[in-house]
């Protein structure tokens, strides 16, 4: 999953840790260095512009690029998870105060602490209930996606963990104050 600096998990990260497994992350965070292929490998796709499109494009200074850098450290070191640092065409990362923040990564995640920032609400998601949804269905998109922003925004942690891990014994019940389901059935 990505872990940008302005997007949440989008997947169960605390499903992954209640199975004794580390999640890793993808730092695929755009710099004001990134280019899209069409300019550093031609060669590879030259009747395909989609990777010159917009997204490929980050901030416009080095400032921005690394305050998007530490944005998702931060968020990686909070939520004790791992990350590999994603330079898709190459030299998404090549400046000093940027590599500075990639090598201050691996200190600070060597050292985390699990509830450094204690969550007493759950995100729950039924792997199960998305067979009921399209690709392209706005209302799943709003209960998944809007919701996980929306609770970001609003600054406090949570877990996601999948439906099935709630008949788990090792699930935290007695830890969560709210628990939010999403996409639940019945069985």
């Amino acid at each position: 999953t990505n872990c940008g600096a302005h997007f949440q998990f989008s997947s169960a990260v605390e499903s992954a840790r209640l199975h004794k497994k580390l999640w890793m992350c993808e730092g695929d965070i755009r710099t004001c260095l990134t280019t899209g292929m069409g300019k550093n490998l031609a060669h590879a796709m030259p009747d395909n512009d989609y990777y010159d499109s917009d997204v490929w494009h980050g901030p416009e200074t080095v400032k921005g690029s690394v305050a998007r850098l530490t944005q998702a450290l931060a968020r990686i070191a909070t939520n004790f998870v791992g990350i590999w640092w994603f330079d898709m065409f190459g030299g998404w990362f090549q400046n000093e105060e940027m590599q500075r923040v990639i090598a201050r990564s691996i200190p600070m995640l060597a050292e985390q602490k699990k509830d450094l920032f204690p969550t007493e609400v759950a995100f729950v998601v039924d792997e199960r209930g998305h067979k009921y949804t399209s690709l392209g269905d706005y209302a799943i998109y709003r209960a998944n996606g809007e919701l996980l922003r929306n609770m970001e925004l609003a600054g406090f942690p949570y877990d996601n963990y999948l439906f099935s891990d709630i008949a788990d014994p090792k699930f935290p019940a007695e830890k969560y104050r709210l628990i939010i389901f999403v996409a639940a059935t019945k069985s």
